[in-house]
């Protein structure tokens, strides 16, 4: 017997496991109709199995191994091909191997046996073979064609040429991912030209018809690549250049570095993300997400002054805006009062855009302003470069709600709109600069207080950049 053709049996090791020996009486069994006494000769095989005995690897169990063998390999198991006949081949892929089956019709010819008959197809080679490291990488569609692809140039004397159109049984729905049209790989171009070579058909079979070559395709005592491409880099840190790499600062360092993204007045006491995203930008160091979150969690100023916006609030409606509206079109104003008064300054003007940029002015003045007095300080640092404004909305303070506010309201051509009492969901974007400010001021004054008025220009350039 030529051994091409009993390829991956003829050398199949002794089982050492239960499961092993499962998988022998799988292979085996499937053909137990055209092995005489198959029943009597597996018996010391078949005993292995029952969960009442336990393990042991005697001499019937090692005779009846190799006698079980020897007939797979020889006639009346194999047959030699007979070309008057249709070819089929049975084919299987897994993960590390493959395994296919050259048949032909058991009978005379190529007619269906009836349901429940004995198996139509005799075997005439087997071949099994391990797939390389590169070839275990292949997705399941490209493995399932590798196997096709390797059982036809194994038996390319039999199947390069055939009278009738040789049949491939496949128990893989997966090759039907090939019948729609693909952009190949020269691979895959390969593969498509070898394919032109042969006559074929492919048949669809259940997974318990097709236990011949999926056995063949796990040969067994060999690595299985379970461990393959595990905690592999692609790309080494040193390829990159310029990038902010890893370093091992000292608590000095880290302080430094943590008062200038945080702590300065310029900072303005980001949160915990916005500050690790400023430190990142500088410096990198092992835990340090850890860190950042720890200092942040833990710093007094923050705990003192900013809001808790966990807390629950009343919902702030959004106004909406022309989409072609301009900078300062449509504006918001408040006052912010009870502020220490500082060179006869206790309040502060706030001016908002509630048009494109969202941009907001926080101006000093008095609690004791008159609106001619907000109409001079709107003259004096807006209307200089964005003009007069189309939509002016505000609370219902005396100082907007007067004569003078509604005049000029109207002689300027501007639509007043005013907020019902007790309500400040009708103006969300004033409340939310408003906190901004008070936030602000209470982080950078909190050591000196009565110097609020200073820093207001600063806060106004922070917002808006």
């Amino acid at each position: 017997m030529d051994p091409k053709k009993i390829q991956g049996v003829a050398d199949w090791s002794p089982p050492t496991t239960v499961t092993k020996v499962h998988q022998f009486l799988g292979f085996t069994g499937y053909y137990r109709y055209f092995i005489p006494n198959y029943s009597k000769i597996a018996r010391p095989l078949l005993d292995l199995t029952k969960k009442t005995t336990p393990w042991h690897w005697d001499r019937s169990q090692f005779k009846a191994f190799e006698t079980l063998k020897t007939l797979m390999c020889q006639k009346p198991m194999l047959l030699q091909p007979n070309f008057a006949k249709r070819f089929y081949l049975q084919t299987d892929a897994s993960a590390y191997g493959m395994g296919a089956i050259l048949s032909q019709a058991a009978g005379p010819d190529d007619t269906p046996l009836l349901k429940n008959s004995k198996p139509k197809l005799h075997p005439l080679a087997y071949y099994s073979a391990t797939l390389s490291p590169a070839e275990r990488n292949y997705d399941i569609y490209e493995r399932e064609l590798l196997a096709m692809m390797k059982s036809l140039a194994h038996w390319q004397h039999y199947l390069g040429w055939t009278k009738f159109p040789f049949i491939i049984l496949t128990n893989h729905a997966n090759l039907q991912y090939w019948k729609v049209p693909k952009n190949l790989n020269r691979r895959m171009a390969r593969w498509h030209a070898d394919l032109q070579e042969y006559d074929f058909e492919i048949h669809y079979i259940p997974g318990k018809m097709n236990t011949g070559p999926d056995i063949l395709s796990r040969p067994l005592n060999i690595d299985q690549s379970q461990e393959d491409n595990r905690d592999t880099i692609i790309l080494p840190p040193a390829k990159f250049i310029g990038q902010i790499s890893m370093s091992t600062p000292s608590e000095t360092q880290k302080r430094d570095l943590i008062t200038l993204v945080h702590d300065h007045p310029t900072a303005g006491h980001p949160g915990r993300d916005e500050t690790l995203r400023q430190a990142q930008n500088r410096m990198i160091w092992k835990g340090m997400k850890a860190w950042v979150a720890d200092y942040v969690t833990g710093c007094a100023t923050c705990q003192q002054n900013k809001n808790l916006t966990h807390r629950p609030r009343i919902p702030l409606y959004c106004i909406t805006t022309l989409e072609d509206s301009l900078p300062f079109q449509q504006i918001a104003m408040d006052l912010i009062t009870g502020l220490p008064k500082i060179r006869g300054k206790d309040a502060i003007l706030t001016i908002i855009d509630h048009g494109c940029s969202w941009a907001a002015l926080f101006l000093p003045c008095s609690t004791t302003i008159t609106g001619p007095g907000i109409a001079a300080l709107y003259l004096k640092n807006i209307y200089p470069w964005f003009g007069l404004p189309k939509k002016v909305i505000t609370d219902r303070d005396p100082l907007f709600t007067s004569h003078f506010g509604k005049g000029l309201a109207i002689k300027i051509g501007a639509q007043q709109n005013i907020s019902m009492a007790f309500h400040p969901r009708m103006d969300r974007l004033s409340e939310w600069k408003n906190q901004w400010i008070k936030q602000y001021l209470r982080i950078v004054t909190s050591m000196a207080p009565e110097d609020w008025t200073d820093w207001l220009l600063i806060a106004t350039a922070i917002h808006n950049d």
